[in-house]
């Protein structure tokens, strides 16, 4: 599945990735990058899921677009396009989110898409995310027990303003066993490896860190 966790704050955007690759029965096959950086249009975009897709998106994706605001609105079109040019080959469900700086809507925004069929995300076209939406993905009830626990909940909200925080966060979901499709509904561990923290400023894509 991949972790994929969204943190907007007064001026930028986080972005918490992990890196494992999983077969079907959650055995690590690779570790490897789950953001595709586009600086050219200050835009990131980040698949959990079927890796494959994010390759494809690495090869058709570059230079077709002006701006960010080209590819949130043609996001649906992208995804489904790939999925259905690939999907006879076994392809997972996955998810799928940009991240950028809207020069229409000067703000910056987080689109979400998914293709196939998972438990994870609403299917359907691609959906803006509430601005000051905090993403974490995946999510149980098993997960907030654990980050209760740690002292990240605030109620039913998630607490987690700092580095280490946002880190102890992927490190529970690292912890937790999480039902897929790929597995029969059964639960398997499914984030694993580094942890990858992509920055948003303003309307400037900022630095990667692992």
């Amino acid at each position: 599945m991949s972790a994929c966790n969204i943190f907007p704050d007064d001026d930028r955007i986080e972005i918490w990735t992990d890196a494992a690759a999983y077969a079907d029965d959650g055995e690590i096959l690779a570790l490897v990058e789950k953001v595709l950086v586009l600086s050219d249009i200050s835009t990131a975009v980040a698949v959990q899921g079927d890796l494959r897709i994010l390759t494809a998106m690495e090869a058709l994706v570059p230079g077709e677009f002006d701006s960010f605001d080209g590819l949130a609105g043609s996001l649906s079109g992208v995804a489904e396009g790939i999925w259905e040019e690939v999907a006879g080959k076994a392809f997972l469900p996955t998810i799928i989110k940009a991240v950028g700086y809207s020069d229409e809507r000067k703000r910056l925004e987080v689109w979400s898409v998914a293709v196939g069929e998972t438990m994870h995300h609403p299917a359907g076209p691609a959906r803006l995310l509430p601005n000051e939406q905090v993403s974490v993905s995946p999510c149980s009830i098993d997960l907030l027990s654990r980050l209760g626990r740690a002292g990240l909940m605030d109620g039913t909200d998630l607490r987690c303003d700092t580095k280490a925080e946002r880190l102890a966060v992927m490190r529970a979901q690292r912890e937790t066993a999480f039902p897929y499709e790929v597995a029969g509904g059964r639960a398997i561990r499914m984030v694993g490896g580094w942890a990858q923290r992509t920055v948003f400023l303003f309307n400037t894509l900022g630095s990667l860190h692992r």
